[in-house]
């Protein structure tokens, strides 16, 4: 099956497709439905006539911030959905933030359960956000298109809302992730502002911690550090380098701020294996 995504505002579709229930997707303002483009064939962005130019190191280190929590989530059996959310014509693109913010707690509210997020930022027409949520256990989260859009209008002026339903799957979150980066950051980094609920998935400095995986691989050669980063993820004990393991649990408990030394002499890291 192909991968579906949000609409951008600034494009329509006569389209009316159907959600992950079967049930034909809601229609938007003057008749205009939810559900619409189909990404499969996406490319990374373009600059100028070439397609194909490699991302930046920015853009690669979202991609893989992005490709984390994903993941994370994934593993974790978190459900999840993804969710854009527009500002009216006259709108305070300033107050997207805040009003996002008081979308999730009413979301937590509605489903009783904390629920994390992944957040993208752009300047599109008013301002839009384009999200990920994702809510523990097995209950599905599933959120009405009827109920965000009256939410949204009530917060933040803009009943406009696209929502779909996340597939699991590597395929699926390359796809995602891409299709991010590539439309709405790639090329754009004034353009964009990015955030996420890091600590509450996590629980320690996700940046920090795979600089260790990278680095032990530049220091030791290995090839395998992505595969290692992600035993961690799904609660492996795992080796950043030789002589060296970590897992979530002492992640956690340990409080620590980790800091890169350089040349990862003897004496670091300086902790104990759990």
């Amino acid at each position: 099956m192909h991968d579906t995504v949000a609409q951008s505002p600034d494009t329509q579709s006569s389209e009316l497709l159907s959600d992950s229930h079967g049930r034909g997707a809601s229609a938007g303002i003057a008749g205009r439905p939810y559900l619409v483009i189909d990404v499969a064939n996406s490319t990374f962005s373009k600059r100028g006539k070439c397609p194909s130019l490699p991302w930046t190191v920015t853009e690669k280190t979202r991609y893989h911030r992005l490709q984390s929590i994903l993941y994370y989530w994934e593993k974790h059996h978190f459900s999840i959905i993804r969710v854009d959310l527009t500002t009216a014509p006259g709108g305070e693109q300033k107050k997207l933030g805040p009003h996002f913010e008081e979308f999730i707690r009413r979301i937590e509210r509605k489903e009783k359960r904390k629920v994390q997020y992944w957040r993208l930022t752009t300047r599109e027409g008013n301002g839009v956000i384009h999200s990920l949520l994702a809510a523990p256990s097995e209950k599905s989260l599933f959120l009405p298109h009827k109920w965000i859009s009256n939410q949204w209008r009530r917060i933040h002026g803009a009943p406009r809302v696209y929502v779909k339903r996340y597939s699991y799957g590597e395929e699926s979150r390359k796809k995602v992730s891409r299709y991010l980066v590539s439309q709405y950051m790639a090329g754009q980094n004034a353009g964009v502002r990015i955030s996420a609920s890091w600590k509450e998935t996590f629980g320690f400095p996700v940046e920090h911690t795979w600089a260790l995986f990278r680095e032990g691989a530049r220091a030791e050669g290995r090839r395998d550090a992505l595969s290692r980063w992600q035993g961690l993820l799904r609660g492996e004990t795992v080796a950043p380098r030789e002589g060296v393991a970590i897992n979530l649990a002492w992640l956690r408990g340990s409080r620590l701020r980790i800091k890169l030394k350089p040349g990862w002499g003897p004496d670091y890291p300086t902790w104990r294996t759990p």
